[in-house]
């Protein structure tokens, strides 16, 4: 028996970077609900048709318990990835909110429980030049990743019916300067990684494509089935190297002309250096891979954006 549409969604981190470029397309898909909630600590001006910003924050369970508790459908993007809080503060928010959601959940009226992880729960596969997947032995490196591991196991073993979906690095309109797609386009217009030669590989997802991973996954979901999870991607493993010179194809910046080879001893030994654009470089080697073959054989509908058109639309050229 498929699930019924859903009447009620409540949605966490909706006017993050993520939450903004979901968010409309999800409403498109998702033909129907009554009502979109969406908790937010500072509520944007001009709610879009249909929603309804709530203000609360996720380390105060208190702030939003109750409104969560009169929905049927929990989106749950909401996450702290700063790693410059204190371990404190992450674990409130992606773990201690989660086990509140998921208690609340429990006593209440929601059918479905859809958690929005990352990669970084699990980070490096045990060949560091293999993909991770769903059967990958998680190893966060980080305590983000940590927490994000944590709150995953406790959406597994909630009893809800629920989906915990791995997003891979994600890029789209409006990302931050802090981004992965900002440092490309650093390294492009001839900053520091343009001269290095970047042998690492990832895996990408355009923001948008996230609404309809979740739309197709919540169509498709039976009545009393055990939780899922699914590794999400493009479905294409892109080298670090080939998306900054496409993204300095887009700014017409001609390709690099040297590139220097950095012996992995040497990277070892840097670690975590002040030379901040070589930082991220080294963070994404071969770290981030992602194989996504099971979403796609379950859900062959999926259709994902090619890199050169989500980074026109990111770049919005």
């Amino acid at each position: 028996m498929s699930w019924p549409q859903p009447t009620r969604i409540f949605v966490t981190g909706g006017t993050g970077f993520l939450g903004r470029n979901l968010l409309p397309g999800l409403m498109a898909l998702l033909q129907g609900p009554t009502e979109w909630t969406v908790l937010t600590r500072r509520p944007p001006p001009g709610a879009p048709s249909g929603v309804r910003y709530v203000s609360g924050d996720l380390a105060q369970p208190q702030t939003w318990l109750d409104e969560l508790r009169r929905h049927d459908l929990v989106i749950w993007l909401g996450a702290d990835r700063d790693h410059r809080q204190s371990l404190s503060r992450l674990m409130a928010v992606n773990v201690d909110a989660v086990a509140a959601a998921i208690k609340a959940s429990q006593a209440s009226c929601i059918r479905h429980f859809i958690y929005v992880s990352s990669v970084s729960a699990v980070d490096q596969a045990s060949d560091p030049f293999v993909p991770t997947d769903e059967l990958s032995e998680p190893s966060p490196h980080t305590d983000y990743g940590r927490s994000k591991l944590l709150a995953e196991r406790l959406v597994l073993c909630s009893g809800l019916s629920a989906t915990v979906l791995r997003l891979p690095f994600l890029y789209g309109p409006g990302f931050a300067p802090t981004s992965f797609l900002a440092w490309c386009q650093r390294a492009a217009r001839g900053r520091v990684l343009r001269h290095i030669h970047l042998p690492g590989t990832l895996s990408l997802l355009f923001a948008p494509d996230a609404a309809r991973v979740i739309a197709t996954v919540f169509a498709n979901r039976v009545a009393d089935t055990r939780p899922e999870v699914y590794c999400v991607s493009d479905g294409v493993i892109h080298g670090m190297e080939a998306i900054v010179q496409a993204v300095g194809a887009l700014h017409d910046c001609p390709a690099a002309t040297r590139s220097i080879q950095i012996p992995s001893w040497v990277r070892r030994l840097l670690g975590w250096t002040p030379f901040d654009y070589w930082q991220h470089a080294a963070l994404s080697e071969n770290f981030f891979a992602v194989d996504s073959q099971r979403l796609q054989a379950s859900f062959p509908e999926l259709q994902f954006t090619p890199l050169h058109e989500g980074l026109r639309a990111s770049f919005r050229i």
